[in-house]
């Protein structure tokens, strides 16, 4: 009979494994309700059988897929990804990287060609195409050597990928779609990307954008404030030159340079032209019905992330 009994409760804790197995291969998409993740493994509530089957038809199908299964430190609560806090070594990085872009705005060469580039504004005419990617007649920044020389055409482009937002307010998601398919080729559906962002019908929270791009598309992304326009550049053209596209975070409202206007739309930045030729900064834009590769004067766009109101970039 003991020898019945233990068969018996080896097979019930058998099924109850693969159960849960099932269960946690896959969660379907909606709320991620009270779920939480400890150790990599998805921890569902203490609820009944009907429950449980209830919050399996709406939970959303995506975190077993974070990090290809690894879920590092993210918790879920109320429905919402809880993001760790900056670590120690994340904010030595960061406080570094605005020390290096503060150097770099005091560079006589910078600032010269940032001179010429202001007063062949002035004839500004908008092309709305692409930069050129003719090396005859321009490089990049980071690569010049001495003084600045007249005549010189400072630029660099990466060609990121346009993916147009599938929704009216995954900007974010779409922004992030485009530079992990940069990186990493096709990994992630934008509905995917929303999941493990916590986007919702009022947008995506930037510094959610900021650490999903750190952690699983390319290392060393950081958020900062945008400071003075020379400051902002800088980043710019920084992020092109070490290939970390900048992201923006924008408002657009009486910037006529732009084709819509909106109050808040994340976006990225492409591409840089400088020197003895207008300043200009090419983006590359998610939006549901403007999309595209485009050329900005670097002030508008500049204008236009100075006054959405968290006033930040992520480089």
């Amino acid at each position: 009979m003991k020898r019945i009994l233990t068969i018996g409760l080896s097979l019930v804790l058998l099924c109850s494994s693969l159960v849960y197995a099932a269960d946690s291969s896959t969660l379907p998409g909606g709320n991620t309700g009270d779920l939480t993740l400890e150790n990599g493994a998805v921890l569902w509530p203490e609820v009944s059988e009907g429950e449980r089957k209830e919050m399996e038809e709406k939970e959303y199908e995506l975190m077993q897929q974070v990090r290809k299964g690894n879920t590092g430190d993210l918790t879920l609560k109320d429905g919402a990804v809880l993001w760790p806090k900056m670590h120690e070594g994340e904010r030595l990085e960061k406080e570094r990287k605005e020390k290096e872009i503060a150097k770099q705005v005091k560079d006589p060469r910078y600032q010269a060609a940032l001179k010429a580039s202001e007063k062949a504004e002035e004839d500004y005419t908008m092309t709305g195409k692409a930069l050129s990617t003719d090396e005859k007649t321009s490089m990049p920044f980071s690569e010049g050597r001495g003084n600045f020389e007249p005549g010189k055409i400072y630029q660099n482009v990466r060609n990121v990928p346009v993916r147009r937002q599938e929704t009216t307010y995954y900007g974010g998601v779409a922004t992030v779609k485009q530079l992990d398919d940069y990186f990493n080729g096709e990994r992630y559906t934008q509905k995917q990307i929303a999941g493990f962002l916590g986007t919702t019908f009022q947008g995506t929270d930037f510094s959610r954008v900021k650490q999903f791009l750190r952690d699983y598309v390319k290392s060393g992304y950081v958020l900062s404030s945008i400071g003075s326009f020379e400051n902002w550049h800088r980043i710019v053209v920084n992020s092109i030159d070490n290939n970390r596209p900048a992201v923006l975070d924008i408002s657009t409202v009486d910037i006529d340079a732009f084709e819509y206007n909106t109050t808040g739309h994340i976006l990225n930045v492409s591409g840089y032209r400088f020197g003895s030729v207008s300043n200009e900064v090419q983006v590359t834009d998610p939006h549901y019905k403007f999309s595209g590769t485009k050329v900005y004067p670097a002030r508008e766009l500049y204008r236009a992330n100075q006054q959405q109101e968290r006033r930040q970039i992520i480089h």
